[in-house]
């Protein structure tokens, strides 16, 4: 796959070299304007702001995934707790904080997918004008902050300026926490933003971790005194880890009082082992797609830099911890179905650590080496601004997709998604409300069909439900979906209808049905569903009775009679004549392995 990726990359690079030529120039004529200190200069801040929501809008999305995440804080707003399905307590999302932010602005009587809309671009706004601040903030006579610039253009990153997901809201929490440490009361509040990180995702406790060591590690570059150990400052760095120290365990009791597990058990349904050879991949297709070809030899180079003041080593410090450790978390773990997600809240930490080194290296660079710098440094911006995208719309390449792509609002008032989820998940909602049930339903996709129903839904990926989470994975594929119920499992689970297809395309039609223009798929026969159903005006459902009738008179194969036998023996369930109607079918069973027999002979 990694071979595939360099020679899709090459093309694409290739055919977009005037654009990138192009961009160069442009990031040229800003850094003249910025030295030529000209009236305009300010205007990068307000530039790259307003580029960035402009870029975000053009992508406006909503994740299904974030609809599991309003499904839960729907429910718990409505007094029901932190559940998907009431009386199911399974922690099936990994963002506490930001699904008990939404449960809070439900109960205030917000709409919860427009808070999250509007809240991702306010992340958006917070990240990069954040990186803006923190270069002005660092860099006397700076009026341009690339960093932010580049960000703005980051295809990637602002491709998760409005998905709903807590993505955004990680990146700006991340931002904050690497600004904060530059005020006079820098440990706290810092330690404070990045404990709030780990409350929207426990794997942000690798950024928390390398933070705090950088701290460490611009002690030990800063200090005066002449033994390392010395230059520690204890009371510092227990300020930085006491917001985590003191809310951590609280939260931890909370969620082992209502969930009674160690991990959430999404972590458990996508962390099944090394998945090394995906993971690597994710990582590389995230880096060099975004224009890491350039802008990581800039950042190597820039973390070479020689020395800076305590703000500026401590970023560059946290940034040559962070990237590789989480991205070998990443690696280890398999990364994740959707591009760039969990490189979000890397590339503001990437950029700013880019653009502080360079900008220090070129002011102490000698007049021959200063023209290779800002070659550099131009063709990174140049890289990253310029997209570069592998995947197409729709489609799912290397166990990716651009999944914006795929869930594109086109209307928020109200609220519409082009997507094939949505459009069934108001079907779906109309309908049973209107033959007043709640059948058991499964999907493989349960955020909008889940947040649209409310139906009891069991998850096809097991992703919010224990039974088909802990279910073996019997080959590794797209993480996060590696799992998939069978019927066993689905029966089990109470289910009587799905959305995905579970039977052989021979005896599938046995289970179709379509009524008041819905289509259906049953997973086994209800009485209950079946009368409600039969209300409808030129319903079609399936019948048991007639639809064996027609299969036996035909006098099929035995094969084609045991896949019948195995589907009824399933779908039956429920049924009042289920071992009479069995019996039929085991009896032509009998009927053919005799002639089968008697031909033999």
């Amino acid at each position: 796959m990694l071979e595939e990726l360099v020679d899709a990359l090459a093309r694409a690079v290739a055919e977009r070299v005037p654009l990138l030529i192009g961009a160069s120039l442009v990031g040229g004529a800003l850094m003249w304007a910025e030295g030529k200190r000209l009236r305009w200069g300010w205007i990068g801040g307000p530039l790259a702001l307003v580029g960035s929501l402009v870029h975000a809008w053009s992508m406006r999305w909503l994740a299904d995934d974030a609809f599991i995440s309003f499904r839960y804080a729907k429910n718990w707003a409505a007094g029901l707790g932190p559940v998907f399905n009431p009386g199911e307590w399974v922690e099936g999302y990994t963002n506490f904080l930001w699904t008990a932010a939404l449960a809070l602005a439900a109960r205030l009587g917000a709409s919860i997918p427009h808070v999250a809309f509007f809240g991702n671009l306010l992340g958006l706004a917070v990240a990069v004008g954040g990186t803006a601040w923190t270069v002005w903030r660092l860099v006397p006579g700076a009026r341009l902050p690339f960093a932010a610039l580049a960000l703005a253009g980051c295809s990637g990153f602002a491709e998760f300026g409005t998905s709903g997901l807590e993505t955004m809201i990680l990146a700006a929490t991340v931002v904050v926490g690497m600004a904060a440490s530059l005020g006079r009361t820098a440990a706290w509040p810092s330690g404070l933003a990045f404990c709030l990180a780990v409350f929207l995702r426990p794997d942000a406790l690798l950024l928390w971790g390398a933070f705090g060591l950088a701290m460490v590690g611009e002690d030990l570059v800063h200090g005066d005194e002449a033994s390392p150990w010395r230059r520690l400052r204890l009371r510092r760095y227990l300020a930085y880890a006491a917001p985590f120290l003191l809310l951590f365990p609280p939260y931890w009791a909370w969620r082992w009082a209502t969930y009674g597990t160690f991990l959430p058990h999404t972590f458990s349904v996508k962390v099944v082992g090394p998945y090394w050879e995906q993971g690597a991949f994710y990582v590389a297709h995230a880096v060099l797609s975004s224009g890491g070809w350039a802008w990581l030899p800039a950042l190597a180079v820039a973390l070479a830099a020689p020395g800076a003041e305590r703000g500026e080593t401590r970023i560059r410090l946290f940034a040559a911890i962070a990237l590789p450790v989480f991205s070998a978390y990443l690696a280890y773990v398999g990364g994740d179905f959707m591009e760039y997600r969990f490189f979000v809240p890397l590339f503001p930490i990437a950029f700013l650590a880019a653009e502080l080194g360079i900008r220090r290296a070129l002011a102490g660079a000698s007049s021959r080496r200063r023209p290779l710098l800002v070659g550099l440094a131009l063709v990174a911006f140049a890289a990253v601004v310029v997209p570069t995208r592998l995947i197409g719309s729709r489609e799912q390449r290397w166990h990716l997709t651009a999944e914006h792509t795929v869930y594109r609002v086109v209307s928020l008032f109200p609220l519409e998604i082009d997507s094939v989820n949505w459009e069934l998940g108001k079907k779906y909602a109309r309908l049973f409300r209107e033959a007043g049930i709640a059948p058991r339903f499964a999907a493989s996709a349960v955020g909008m069909v889940g947040y649209l129903t409310d139906l009891p839904l069991v998850d096809g990926h097991g992703l919010t439900n224990r039974r088909i989470g802990s279910m073996p994975v019997k080959k590794r594929g797209r993480p996060g979906h590696e799992r998939l119920a069978d019927i066993e499992a689905l029966l089990a689970e109470g289910v009587v209808l799905t959305r995905d297809f579970y039977w052989p395309s021979e005896i599938l039609p046995l289970s179709l049905g379509e009524v008041d223009g819905v289509p259906l798929l049953f997973v086994r026969y209800d009485p209950e569903v079946f009368r409600a159903l039969e209300r409808f005006p030129g319903a079609v459902l399936p019948n048991p009775e007639e639809d064996l009738r027609q299969i036996l008179s035909e006098d099929p194969p035995l094969p084609i009679l045991g896949l019948v036998h195995s589907f009824y023996s399933f779908f039956l369930h429920g049924h009042p004549d289920r071992e009479a109607l069995l019996r039929q079918i085991e009896a032509k069973m009998a009927g053919a392995r005799g002639s089968n027999e008697q031909a033999v002979r």
